[in-house]
């Protein structure tokens, strides 16, 4: 049995269990480039050099794909939560001439108005959206509006 392949398998099927305690894909592509590239040594025997090159070839392309899915699945969380804020209800902390300090969820967030208008500390507000981590605000709904909360 050929040694080099052997190795790379183990240390493959290593870092894939150890994704699952990271949860990043990245373990996991490293992890699953050692296993090809080990599986093509006990296969095919290759040799060393061609085997170091694919599994390096295999790891820059599996971490390409790992850190696309990544950013595609945090963006998507991003975008529920920035869509869960809409319509609840902040307080009016601090007014500058292009912003606002309020507090929301227990803390301090820059917020804006999305119409112009005057706004005093104290006063209650409702969140329309937010971008990023700026909550755009409008004021709230009268009983005969509909609410902006689903």
């Amino acid at each position: 049995m050929n040694g080099l392949g052997t190795v790379l398998v183990l240390l493959g099927a290593a870092l894939c269990a150890a994704e699952i305690v990271s949860g990043t894909f990245y373990l996991f592509a490293f992890g699953l480039a050692l296993l090809l590239a080990g599986g093509a040594e006990l296969v095919w025997q290759l040799g060393a050099t061609a085997d170091l090159g694919l599994a390096t070839l295999l790891s820059l392309l599996f971490l390409i794909a790992a850190h696309r899915l990544r950013r595609r699945m945090s963006n998507a969380a991003s975008e529920r939560t920035a869509q869960d804020d809409s319509g609840h209800e902040v307080e009016v902390l601090q007014v500058s001439s292009h912003s606002l300090r309020v507090r929301y969820r227990g803390s301090e967030w820059s917020a804006s108005l999305a119409d112009p208008g005057d706004v005093a500390p104290g006063e209650r507000l409702t969140i329309l959206r937010r971008e990023g981590s700026r909550l755009i605000l409008v004021r709230p709904a009268t009983s005969d509006e509909p609410s902006l909360r689903r």
